[in-house]
Order: C-alpha cells, then sequence, then structure tokens
C-alpha cells in the first residue's frame, strides 16, 4: 500500500518503475521522455515533463494523487495553474478529470510502481 504523495513523488522523479506497458486509464500507450522537475512551490507537483501518448508528444505538468478524486477534492478544476496538466498519475482511478474547457486529462495508474523499493 503507498502512504504518501511523497512516495510517488520520488518514484516519478526517479524513474523508478517498469516502463513497459504503460497506458492510461482509456488504453493509450505512454512512454516517459523526461519526468520533468518537483515543483517544490504552489501548481502542479512537477513541470515541463515531456511524455509521449500513443503517437503525440506532451511537454507540461503532471499531478500525482493517491486517488483521481483528489483533483476534485482539491479544486484543481477550478485553478488556472493546473490547464497545462498533460498527465494525472494516481494509484486509483476512483473517477474522470477534466480542465476547465472540459477536455478530459489522460490518467496514469500508478499499479506498475513497486510498493517495497529494497527489491
Amino acid at each position: 500500500m503507498i502512504y504518501n504523495e511523497i512516495y510517488l513523488h520520488y518514484i516519478w522523479l526517479y524513474k523508478l518503475f517498469s516502463q513497459q506497458h504503460l497506458c492510461t486509464s482509456d488504453g493509450q500507450l505512454v512512454e516517459i521522455l523526461s519526468p520533468g522537475f518537483l515543483n517544490a512551490d504552489a501548481g502542479p507537483d512537477f513541470y515541463e515533463s515531456k511524455i509521449r501518448i500513443d503517437n503525440t508528444i506532451w511537454v507540461g505538468n503532471v499531478e500525482i494523487h493517491l486517488r483521481a478524486s483528489d483533483w476534485i477534492r482539491h479544486r484543481h478544476q477550478e485553478d488556472a495553474a493546473y490547464e497545462n496538466v498533460i498527465l494525472h498519475v494516481v494509484w486509483e482511478q476512483d473517477a474522470p478529470v477534466f480542465r476547465q474547457d472540459g477536455t478530459l486529462i489522460p490518467a496514469l495508474l500508478a499499479e506498475a510502481i513497486p510498493t517495497d523499493l529494497s527489491r
């Protein structure tokens, strides 16, 4: 079991997970070209991330949550700072999340992330 988002941030930043067969919750292939830079201030968790989703390369922000519904609970859908989020990394996909213009933000399920780094 994942204990907190800080653990997921660490795993994401150092790419300590299997990168084979990654896909979004709706089945699009994902390749992490660069995890980006950790944001220690307000706003999305990582900025300048570079990700290929199917055949399109995206550069933007990545937000990480234990549950997708935390996006709504934290009111990110009302905050313009989150409009450039290109990927939502979640341990549990319990709700879809959308930008202010109504477009769906792709979700990557964190099931490929090990829960024990000693392996």
